[in-house]
């Protein structure tokens, strides 16, 4: 298994490893792993490829849970570690509790509760290895810098028919927080709707994919997201993009960032984003 981080080459035990504390962690904070849970039937899907023993995987494996599992615990793990030791993580907890539900593939989802609060764990999980410490606070996540506060509202629209719907909802959450912020955007289902696997040779081919999306929808949309939002309390806006990939068979995932300005640059908001940016930038 290959992820892009650090370039690390991970294996089924390291991740299995990952799992395991993402369980126990959770079920330490009075969260608990139900039997027919995603997460418990990727601890068996785990399990079963790092033994070998293909005739104990769940009922219903598809090859494609392999690639899955890489994101999940990506996103999972990175929340989990950072905030169940934040200082606020009893104002998280009850958001935690959603990790339990949804289907193993996205594209199975009919309901995106579950994987729309992992997101937004998984972005607070971000900003506090970024150095901020994240509040549980409307729009989604408040951070506090230099006596200063700042929004972020989490997005992950299911389809492009539903980006509008998502601009307009995340800059009226910001808007009625009265607490000026950007916004977050998870393109990973708008670029991708059927979770298609990526096969390449290099993690660099599928890096260079995923920037060049991102850099060509920002450049063709990124005047009609200002008419959409039209409000200078949005200062921002971060496209996130992720995908499964196989290369060479080696099976893993890739994900990436892009930060876009959406105020003047005489604005006090113009540095705070500047800001925001370089402290990802170590993490990303």
């Amino acid at each position: 298994m290959f992820e892009k981080r650090n370039s690390e080459l991970l294996s089924w035990e390291s991740e299995k490893k990952k799992l395991n504390f993402i369980c126990s962690t959770l079920k330490d904070h009075g969260i608990l792993i139900k039997p027919g849970s995603r997460l418990f039937r990727y601890q068996r899907i785990v399990d079963a490829l790092d033994s070998s023993r293909p005739n104990q995987l769940p009922k219903g494996f598809k090859t494609k849970h392999f690639h899955q599992i890489a994101i999940e615990i990506h996103q999972l793990s990175l929340a989990v570690e950072e905030l169940c030791n934040s200082i606020h993580f009893d104002e998280w907890s009850k958001k935690f509790s959603f990790l339990v539900s949804g289907n193993e593939l996205p594209e199975d989802d009919t309901n995106h509760f579950a994987r729309n609060y992992q997101f937004e764990l998984f972005v607070a999980g971000l900003f506090r290895k970024a150095g901020f410490e994240p509040l549980c606070e409307e729009p989604d996540i408040v951070i506090e810098k230099d006596e200063e506060m700042f929004g972020v509202a989490v997005k992950r629209p299911n389809s492009f028919k539903q980006l509008d719907k998502n601009l307009r909802k995340g800059r009226d959450q910001i808007i009625n927080s009265e607490v000026p912020g950007i916004l977050f955007l998870d393109m990973s289902l708008i670029s991708n709707p059927n979770n298609y696997i990526c096969i390449a040779d290099d993690i660099e081919s599928v890096t260079d994919l995923l920037m060049k999306y991102l850099d060509s929808f920002s450049e063709a949309n990124i005047d009609p997201i200002r008419n959409i939002i039209d409000n200078e309390m949005v200062f921002g806006i971060i496209f996130y993009l992720n995908a499964l990939c196989d290369l060479n068979n080696r099976l893993g995932h890739c994900s990436r960032i892009s930060i876009r300005n959406l105020c003047s640059q005489n604005s006090p908001h113009f540095h705070t984003l500047e800001y925001v940016a370089n402290a990802l930038k170590k993490i990303y």
